[in-house]
């Protein structure tokens, strides 16, 4: 059964709220991840716009979650388990 725990959070001077079966802390933790995500591109690139800091950290965060994804598929698969599993279905 799913709680409906609610985080509000503020990312790049807009109000959001998370809703979901995450604790309050887990939900911290996941937004402290994108704003470090964010902060790092817009030190590297602090010309471009908020739309398009946060389309790369989307990208990257996706490419982060492809290869966990990746690399855990290949362990299940030199172990021999899990081929009845698609890690990469889009769900």
């Amino acid at each position: 059964m799913a709680n409906n725990n609610i985080y509000r959070f503020r990312l790049s001077g807009v109000e959001y709220t998370l809703c979901g079966d995450k604790t309050p802390e887990e939900m911290e933790l996941i937004v402290r991840i994108v704003e470090q995500k964010l902060d790092r591109i817009q030190q590297l690139t602090p010309g471009y716009s908020t739309i398009r800091t946060m389309t790369l950290a989307a990208l990257q965060l996706a490419e982060e979650l492809y290869d966990v994804r990746k690399d855990y598929s290949d362990m299940l698969s030199e172990a021999n388990i899990g081929a009845e599993y698609d890690l990469f279905h889009l769900k």
